[in-house]
């Protein structure tokens, strides 16, 4: 399964996923780049991945989702299409695509199994016996594990004995000019802001801490009744909890809602933006401290994924104590109030360090280097 004809053959498996800048700026790039593609997408008909691939003219080809103990056909289609497409190289995201993508190139000794590696301790500290089992089998069954940050890659090698070979660290990227406002053209945020807009773009479990910033919103609406808050996220088991603390204010001052059309625009439509997860481990990476560190907007952060590795991340953003509603009060209170002019706009040369497209040129330059393996 190790030759390829007519160029070098990638093909990817990918699931649990509506929509990725990051997948798609990857794909491109290896297309770009001579690799013949064969892209199968395990996800519902109408998936944005899917009409984003196929608008680009990339090769596509679905799978419609299974329950867990139904996934032979999944399998089985898989399986045809890399007996089919004999790739020298695999590259699976999502734990479900992984687990039918590596298991088949193993049988068919496909020479390259590698897959992303989207998530930090998550399973381990939840006791998800299952999914740390699922976990360990993907280790062994891939020959490269890309982790998307050094959290993740230590996670791997310290935690999970994966030897530190097989591990490559490729940090995730966004597209920074869909964010980046020069703070020259800007007003900067030292102005009374009696009215300020907060906001917050996360998941609503528990991980994630949004009860603590909701508390925080109540105290500062007592003295300062103009500010509003605006959180963004699938609701999920902090729901509940995150709506009884709201409802001491005002319905009329908060917004809660699944999703939005553009997170580019979201940032420009507020002030302040609050990402404060309980713990270091919690985020994998954390998309949205880049995000809003390249809009400009006044950052409330706790310390947690790529964070880890952004030692001087105090320069730019107020960083507060994890589970701390107090804390989380006082650095909107400093907003509101002026008290953010000691805080800097990062450089954009060190927002270009996770551009996506430093990103995607790094998946391939490893693709080529896989190739080129092969051709000696």
């Amino acid at each position: 399964m190790n030759k390829t004809i007519g160029g070098p053959k990638l093909l990817a498996v990918v699931s649990e996923v509506n929509s990725s800048p990051q997948l798609l700026s990857i794909f491109t790039k290896a297309s770009k780049s001579g690799f013949k593609l064969d892209i199968t997408v395990i996800g519902i008909k109408g998936s944005k991945i899917i009409s984003d691939l196929e608008g680009i003219g990339l090769p596509v080809f679905r799978l419609e989702p299974k329950k867990k103990f139904c996934s032979a056909p999944l399998f089985i289609n898989v399986f045809l299409r890399i007996l089919r497409e004999k790739p020298s190289i695999i590259l699976t995201s999502g734990q479900y695509a992984t687990v039918i993508g590596l298991i088949c190139a193993k049988i068919l000794m496909v020479n390259h199994r590698a897959f992303i590696r989207h998530h930090s301790a998550f399973h381990k500290q939840n006791k998800m016996f299952f999914a740390s089992l699922i976990d360990k089998l993907c280790n062994y069954l891939a020959t490269h594990i890309i982790a998307v940050s050094e959290l993740v890659r230590k996670i791997l090698i310290l935690d999970e004995r994966v030897s530190s070979k097989k591990v490559v660290l490729i940090n995730n990227g966004i597209e920074i000019s869909h964010f980046y406002k020069n703070p020259n053209n800007m007003a900067h945020h030292a102005i009374h802001k009696t009215g300020l807009k907060i906001g917050m773009i996360s998941r609503f479990t528990k991980l994630k801490g949004i009860e603590y910033a909701a508390s925080a919103f109540v105290e500062i609406h007592r003295e300062y009744p103009d500010v509003t808050f605006h959180i963004v996220g699938a609701f999920a088991d902090s729901y509940l909890e995150v709506l009884r603390i709201l409802s001491k204010v005002p319905s009329s001052c908060y917004k809660l809602e699944e999703s939005c059309d553009s997170v580019p625009d979201f940032f420009g439509e507020i002030d302040t933006f609050i990402h404060v997860p309980v713990g270091v481990e919690e985020e994998s990476f954390g998309l949205v401290y880049i995000e809003a560190l390249a809009s400009r907007v006044d950052c409330i952060f706790t310390i947690s994924g790529i964070l880890n590795e952004i030692s001087d991340i105090e320069k730019y953003a107020h960083v507060v104590a994890h589970k701390n509603s107090k804390d989380i009060y006082n650095a909107l209170k400093a907003c509101i109030e002026g008290g953010t002019s000691d805080i800097l706009p990062m450089p954009k040369e060190k927002l270009e360090e996770f551009s996506i497209q430093r990103m995607a040129k790094s998946y391939v330059d490893l693709f080529l280097e896989w190739h080129a393996d092969d051709s000696r």
